[in-house]
């Protein structure tokens, strides 16, 4: 049975990429039911376009690039809007293990507060978000939302379990673009299935002294 209802959340995920939003959905909340952990990483990243905001369970650590450029920033735009607890609260676990990845989310928050904060994506989805940010930035959202549609299918994951870039909702400029029904278009919009890149880093912009890297990490819950 738990084979099953982990080939169910791999049908589910190879869905997303050929836009099939509602069919991920669907096989992604059966497997919930079922308590499989790997359908709630895949499945909050979805919801977080489709909702606007969100959470996605993930061991926090900056070297890897799913946590640092989508996960982190979207929580700590979350935790800045709802003024919910202590800025700790979202910068990891205050443990000896974690405090290098502590102080580099710590430039991530001030970035996001002082309203500086420049979300990035690899490959060609990557230049359009720069292009979109510079007509969001003057004004022309509706420019900017045509840019980033349009490049929607050339969107580069990190890993495997990478489905969406919903961290573009954390950036001061674009965040606003996207409304809840332009998050459904985005997921409905296939999605070249390219394979993940390898290792790849969220810009030094968004995280000042990258350090000694520790390697990627598998993902696991975490806050």
């Amino acid at each position: 049975m738990t084979r099953e209802r982990d080939a169910m959340v791999e049908t589910a995920r190879l869905a997303c990429p050929r836009g099939e939003l509602d069919e991920a959905l669907t096989l992604f909340g059966e497997a919930l039911d079922f308590g499989r952990p790997r359908a709630g990483l895949l499945t909050s990243q979805l919801r977080a376009l489709l909702d606007g905001h969100g959470w996605v369970p993930v061991d926090p650590r900056m070297d890897d690039p799913l946590y640092a450029g989508e996960v982190l920033p979207l929580k700590v735009r979350d935790h800045l809007r709802d003024r919910h607890g202590h800025d700790d609260s979202v910068l990891g676990p205050a443990t000896e293990e974690y405090a290098e990845d502590r102080e580099r989310a710590r430039a991530v928050l001030e970035q996001l507060r002082q309203r500086t904060y420049e979300y990035t994506s690899p490959g060609p989805f990557g230049l359009a978000v720069t292009e979109a940010r510079e007509l969001a930035r003057w004004g022309d959202t509706d420019g900017a939302w045509r840019v980033l549609a349009a490049a929607v299918p050339r969107w580069e994951p990190y890993t495997v379990d990478h489905v969406a870039p919903f961290g573009l909702l954390a950036d001061p400029l674009l965040g606003p673009v996207i409304t809840p029904e332009r998050g459904r278009q985005l997921l409905t919009t296939p999605r070249a299935p390219v394979r993940a890149r390898r290792r790849p880093r969220p810009s030094l912009r968004q995280s000042r002294g990258q350090g000694r890297g520790r390697g990627q990490r598998a993902t696991g819950s975490g806050g």
